[in-house]
């Protein structure tokens, strides 16, 4: 029985024995190898929960699932969906119980990232364990996988580590032992070391996870302080110098698995974010980008003009192009309400009729200024 609260998925009815022999079920009045080539995948884009228990009855789940790709995620889906109850009330509560995460406990809303990333594996590992091994008749599915489930996970767990690169049960090798000579803790440790290697996750922006093992050394060494994480990054050192003794071992069972570790994300505030390389101050920088801006705009009016369009619409129209085009990225790198061209305030200025009539005055003057200028003498 689960211990989950959730409700367990209606089926049609409890499937009988097959007179026509011993171990076999129908689906449809048809034996098992017809139920493979005939199941509900071969008409419906997804299984329900109830075809699934109808399905593992028959005993022809694992060979559906081996039929192709698509048959394999279908099924997956929903062996996912009726084991994932049975994961977190029998493993991953007892292991959160275990690390102290209590809040982690309710439900699976509420884990942490590092522990759904744990949950996750732990169901992906029962998928695929079912997939694989439910090849006999099974009447009760959701009791098969709660029978199952922590073998499966512990299974799955040595398949990540092992593709990793890392120790599939961390067990102290004798010369680490003999190195250390015998101390329970340096042994303890030695142990935690090669297990910790094999896992993808790391200890914040650390590698070692020092405080929890502060707290262990400070049950398994009279006097010690947990806090203390000189002694235990010291202690770290101890079993590390003794793994080097042997390079080719500490390069595949530590170096390996530990270059594999999920790179950790330094999460900073705003105020520690530090900031970038600048030639010049910012409103030195500001200053040169409103001249360039004015130029093209120039160059736009005067292109306009040429063409016959009027003085104002041809300053409406190169201003907003110019100055416009810049407002999607000038400022970017700066904090909110500090951006040096405000897209609203160039929008209410091109809207108001007399604010373009005094611009499209101001740039026929600076035109005709200029044009003074370059006449020849």
């Amino acid at each position: 029985m689960l211990e989950e609260s959730a409700p367990r998925p209606a089926r049609p009815g409890t499937a009988r024995p097959d007179p026509v022999g011993p171990g076999r079920r129908r689906l449809g009045g048809r034996g098992v190898s017809a139920a493979a080539s005939e199941h509900p995948l071969s008409h419906n884009p997804a299984i329900s929960v109830a075809q699934l228990s109808s399905l593992a009855a028959t005993g022809g789940l694992a060979a559906v699932a081996a039929e192709g790709p698509q048959s394999h995620a279908r099924l997956g889906a929903a062996v996912y969906a009726t084991a994932w109850p049975i994961v977190f009330s029998r493993v991953t509560r007892t292991v959160e119980l275990r690390r102290g995460h209590h809040g982690c406990m309710r439900s699976v809303s509420a884990l942490t990232p590092e522990c759904l990333d744990c949950f996750e594996d732990d169901v992906a590992a029962v998928v695929d364990y079912v997939l694989r091994f439910a090849d006999t008749p099974i009447l009760d599915l959701e009791g098969w996988i709660a029978s199952r489930v922590q073998k499966a996970c512990v299974d799955g767990h040595r398949r990540r580590r092992g593709a990793r690169g890392a120790l599939q049960r961390p067990r102290l090798p004798e010369f680490v032992a003999a190195g250390l000579g015998g101390d329970p803790w340096l042994c303890f440790l030695g142990v935690a070391v090669l297990t910790w290697a094999g896992l993808p996750m790391t200890a914040g922006c650390g590698l070692w996870p020092l405080d929890e093992w502060g707290r262990a050394r400070q049950a398994r060494v009279p006097g010690a302080d947990a806090g203390d994480a000189a002694a235990v990054e010291r202690d770290v050192e101890t079993v590390l110098a003794v793994m080097r003794s042997r390079p080719a071992w500490y390069e595949r069972y530590l170096e390996v698995p530990l270059g594999r570790k999920q790179a950790p994300v330094y999460a900073a505030g705003a105020d520690d974010v530090p900031a970038a390389l600048q030639i010049v101050e910012t409103h030195e920088f500001d200053d040169a980008m409103l001249v360039r801006l004015a130029g093209l705009a120039l160059d736009g009016f005067r292109r306009r003009i040429a063409a016959g369009q009027l003085p104002g619409e041809a300053v409406a129209a190169a201003v907003g192009e110019a100055f416009g085009g810049a407002c999607a990225s000038w400022g970017a790198d700066r904090p909110p309400h500090q951006d040096p061209l405000p897209a609203d305030r160039i929008a209410a200025l091109l809207r108001d009729p007399e604010e373009v009539d005094r611009l499209a005055g101001a740039v026929l003057d600076i035109v005709g200024a200029q044009e003074e200028v370059m006449a020849p003498a």
